[in-house]
Order: C-alpha cells, then structure tokens, then sequence
C-alpha cells in the first residue's frame, strides 16, 4: 500500500511544482494616472550601488542606486577608510535613506503636481504589498528586487501590484565594499 501512494505523491509535488511561478510586476493597475502616496520614508539595507565618480580632494563618492536617475554624494565611512581602493565603477554596497513616490500611470510618468513641465518617471514597481506585515515589495528597473518595511501612516491598502514608483535617496547613510 505505501509503495503504490509514493508515486502519486512524487507526480502531484511534479505537477504542482510546474504550476508555480514568481511574481512579475508588469501588471498595469487600473485608473486615470494619479499619485497614491507621496514622500514615503523608508531605509534600504545594504544594496548594490555603482561608483560614479571619486574626489580625492573633497574625499567623497558619488554613488548611483537601484531606480535613480541621478548619483547622490557620498562622504565619510569607507570614502574617508579605503579611498585609493575605490575607483569609478566599482560596485559596493550602500545603506540608504531613501523617500517613495507610488503613482498609477499608463506610461510610467507622472507629471509633477501643478507644474506646467516636467514629469517624475519610474524607478521601480510595486511587486508586492503585504498589509498585515506593513511591508512592500519593489522590483526596480534593473531587475533587482527588495521589500520594504514601511510606517503605519502609509496606505498601502490603495498599492497594488504594477503600480510605479519614482525613487528618490536623500541620504547614504554608509557604504560596504562588495557587490550586492
């Protein structure tokens, strides 16, 4: 009897491994293009970043992180320790400040509130919102993923999977040598 069970066990735990799959957010939230939450504050812990640029004189680095567009500066820590092992393009590791913009959009911009020009554009992707764990899952642009613990006064409850989100760090609060 145990011996005729085993193989229908083996084949169900085949068949239902073959049905599973990753989430992927390239679902397209429905909606007119509108902000859901703006300026969330949340703290990236050690992820990859490239060297842009080293100053020796002004011992610093600027750094570019997953969804930015723009390098932020970097001064003290390893910058000040490991300075001439550092050099433009190097991958480390970084610890970040970093603030939110969630929005809906058709095509991944968002105009800036009341302005005439200019957009804010995508950085990432809501992957996942976990409500009960307060915790959001993004998958950024270059394909790297990261979840999120986010404050109480977020309503993730309007977040859902697909959704954009423009990101912005405010402060690099310190630097690892080693890729990600």
């Amino acid at each position: 009897m145990l011996i005729a069970i085993r193989p229908i066990v083996a084949g169900a735990t085949v068949a239902l491994a073959g049905c599973w799959h990753a989430p992927v957010a390239t679902v397209q939230p429905s909606g007119p293009p509108h902000v859901i939450e703006d300026s969330v504050p949340i703290e990236s812990a050690w992820i990859p970043v490239k060297v842009q640029a080293v100053d020796a004189d002004k011992v610093s680095l600027d750094l570019l992180a997953p969804g930015e567009a723009e390098p932020i500066r970097f001064s003290g820590g390893l910058a000040a320790r490991h300075l001439d092992r550092v050099q433009s393009g190097n991958e480390l590791r970084a610890k970040l400040q970093r603030k939110l913009t969630v929005y809906v959009s058709t095509d991944r911009r968002l105009p800036f509130h009341g302005a005439s020009s200019g957009t804010i554009v995508s950085g990432a992707r809501v992957l996942a919102v976990d409500q009960s764990y307060r915790l959001l899952t993004l998958e950024f642009t270059g394909g790297l993923r990261e979840t999120l613990k986010v404050h109480r006064g977020i309503n993730l409850a309007a977040m859902e999977p697909g959704d954009d989100v423009a990101v912005h760090t405010t402060r690099v609060i310190d630097v690892r040598p080693g890729p990600g």
